[in-house]
C-alpha cells in the first residue's frame, strides 16, 4: 500500500473515517465533503483506492495537501475489493474510533460529535448502532430512517438475511477491532454479513442509540455498482457459502448454535444450491447441500428432502410442492 506522491502525513484523528473507492470521483468528492463540514473536527481520512482510472488518485493528492486530515492510499497487490482496502485503511489509521464508510454515503454535520458524545457514555461498549437516513441523490430527498433496534436478536436477524444495519451505521472503538481481526478479503460479496455474524457470534458489546439520523446511506440503482460486486454468479454463490461457513464456525466456537440458527443456516445453504440451480448448476448445488450435511446442521432425513428439492428443481409444479413442504416442515 502507498500513498499517492505529494500527499502529506495524516493528523492524528480521535475518529477514522476508512473509505474504499474505485471510479467513482463525483460520489467520493460528496462524502468527503460532508465529512469537512463535521462539527466535530477530530478526524481523519483514510481514502484507499482500489485502482481507479477516472483521476481519483490524482485528486486525493490535492485533498491531501489542502486538508491534512484526508489520506489517499492506494492499494497494491492481491486481492482487490473493498475488503481489501478496508483492512489497508485500518492498518494505517490512528483514530480511537472508526468507521466504514462507503464512497457514495455521506454524514450529517453533527454526526461525529454525538456519535462520539454517545460513546463516551458508555465506556463498555465495543460499538454503538445509530440510525440511517437513505437517499437517492442528495441528502434529505427521501423521508425513510432506519432506526437503530435495540432488543432484537441481531444474529438471527442476519441470518434471516434481514441486514440490521449499514456498514457505516456503527461506530467501533479501535481495541474491539483489534480483537475481532480482519474483513475476509477472500469474499466477492457478503462481506458485512461475514463480519458483523462473526463479530456478534464473538461477543462483542455494543448497543443501538435512538438518536438521529446523522448518516445518510445512498440507495443503489442500476446505474452504480459496489466495489465489491453484488452479482450473484456461480463466483459470488461461493463466496455466500463461505461467508455462511465461517458464521457457522463462529457461532460454533463461541457456543452460540442454537437450535433455531442451525435451521436458519440450512436454509442458507439451500438457498444457494437452488440459486446455482438457475444457473444449470445442479451438481455444485447438490455439492454445496452434502457439505450443509456434512456441517451437522441437517439430519439424514432433512439432507435426503432437500437432495430432492434440487434433484427435481427443473420441474416447476415439483418445486412448487416440495418448497411448501420444506417451509412447513422446517419451521424454526
Amino acid at each position: 500500500m502507498t500513498e499517492p506522491t505529494g500527499s502529506k502525513a495524516g493528523v492524528r484523528g480521535r475518529v477514522s473515517v476508512v473509505i474504499p473507492t474505485k471510479d467513482r470521483l463525483p460520489l467520493l468528492t460528496e462524502a468527503l465533503e460532508s465529512l469537512q463540514r463535521q462539527r466535530h473536527t477530530d478526524w481523519e481520512a483514510l481514502v484507499v483506492d482500489d485502482g481507479s482510472r477516472d483521476g481519483t488518485v490524482e485528486r486525493l493528492r490535492e485533498w491531501g495537501a489542502a486538508d491534512p486530515r484526508i489520506r489517499g492510499l492506494v492499494r497494491e497487490g492481491e486481492p482487490a475489493g473493498g475488503n481489501r482496502c478496508r483492512n489497508l485503511g485500518f492498518a494505517a489509521s490512528t483514530g480511537e474510533y472508526l468507521i466504514f464508510l462507503d464512497d457514495d454515503d455521506a454524514f450529517s454535520p453533527r454526526c461525529l460529535e454525538e456519535r462520539v458524545r454517545w460513546m463516551e457514555t458508555r465506556p463498555e461498549l465495543d460499538f454503538g448502532v445509530f440510525p440511517v437516513q437513505t437517499f437517492l441523490e442528495k441528502p434529505g430527498d427521501m423521508p425513510r430512517v432506519l432506526p437503530a433496534e435495540p432488543g432484537r436478536d441481531d444474529i438471527e436477524r442476519y441470518l434471516r438475511v434481514d441486514v440490521p444495519w449499514q456498514t457505516a451505521s456503527p461506530l467501533w472503538r479501535r481495541s474491539a477491532l483489534e480483537r475481532l481481526g480482519p474483513w475476509d478479503e477472500a469474499l466477492p460479496c457478503w462481506q458485512d454479513w461475514e463480519f458483523y455474524v462473526r463479530a456478534l457470534a464473538s461477543g462483542v458489546r455494543y448497543a443501538c442509540f435512538p438518536e438521529g439520523p446523522w448518516f445518510f446511506h445512498r440507495v443503489q440503482t442500476p446505474g452504480r455498482t459496489a466495489i465489491s460486486t453484488k452479482k450473484r454468479g456461480p463466483v459470488q454463490l461461493r463466496g455466500v457459502e463461505r461467508a455462511v461457513a465461517s458464521g457457522l464456525r463462529t457461532l460454533r466456537e463461541h457456543g452460540g448454535l442454537t437450535e433455531r440458527r442451525r435451521v436458519l443456516l440450512a436454509r442458507l445453504h439451500l438457498s444457494v444450491g437452488e440459486q446455482l440451480c438457475e444457473q444449470g448448476l445442479r451438481d455444485e448445488a447438490l455439492a454445496v447441500w452434502g457439505r450443509c450435511k456434512e456441517r451437522g446442521l441437517v439430519s439424514e432425513a432433512q439432507y435426503r428432502e432437500g437432495r430432492l428439492f434440487l434433484s427435481v428443481w427443473r420441474t416447476r409444479l415439483a418445486r412448487g410442492v416440495l418448497r411448501r413442504y420444506l417451509a412447513l416442515r422446517w419451521r424454526e
